[in-house]
């Protein structure tokens, strides 16, 4: 299923990673522009908001669970007395719970975000270069961790500064014209 694009905006698929593409200060406007309150069901229901994700979280003396618990408002906890996040997540948390923020280091703390975003329980997260100053391989790694919080049913906007790995996780993309106009490409064929 290919996004369309629409007067009022995107449509994101749940399961399903769009990205963006085209110059950098145009794909910067686009995230500018959106309305985070604007998140809707396929049947024009209000759902949940969208929460952006585009740093890694300040090492702090802050404990992680505490962190997750914070992020959640009063969401359904775990096992763990953190909230759920998807198999994907917990997985990777699990073991970070008795730590705190300014033990980790940068490829875990950008986890943990993508963990409080989704401990918010959003309709779409928008994933705003989260790999930058990460090396190739820990970009890589990322990009997949944000693949498969996807598979776990969440819908996700990427915008990464480099477009070859974004493509590499993503279903669909999107490319930013001059005008601010959102063109549907086949990620397969994208040119970059």
């Amino acid at each position: 299923m290919t996004q369309q694009p629409t007067a009022q905006g995107v449509r994101l698929a749940v399961g399903r990673v769009l990205t963006l593409l085209g110059p950098d200060a145009l794909r910067r406007a686009t995230l500018a522009r959106l309305d985070d309150r604007s998140a809707r069901c396929p049947a024009g229901h209000s759902h949940g908001g969208v929460v952006r994700v585009g740093a890694p979280l300040d090492p702090t003396r802050a404990g992680v669970r505490e962190v997750l618990r914070a992020a959640a408002h009063g969401a359904p906890l775990g096992a763990d007395a953190v909230p759920q996040l998807g198999a994907t997540l917990d997985d990777w948390v699990a073991p970070l719970l008795g730590r705190q923020l300014a033990g980790l280091g940068p490829f875990d703390r950008r986890v943990l975000a993508l963990a409080v975003g989704i401990a918010q329980a959003p309709a779409a997260l928008v994933v705003d270069r989260l790999t930058d100053g990460l090396d190739a391989a820990g970009r890589r790694a990322l990009l997949a961790v944000v693949r498969r919080v996807a598979d776990d049913r969440w819908a996700v906007l990427l915008d990464d500064s480099d477009p070859v790995a974004a493509l590499a996780v993503a279903d669909e993309a999107l490319r930013v014209g001059p005008e601010g106009l959102l063109v549907p490409v086949d990620p397969l064929a994208a040119p970059l």
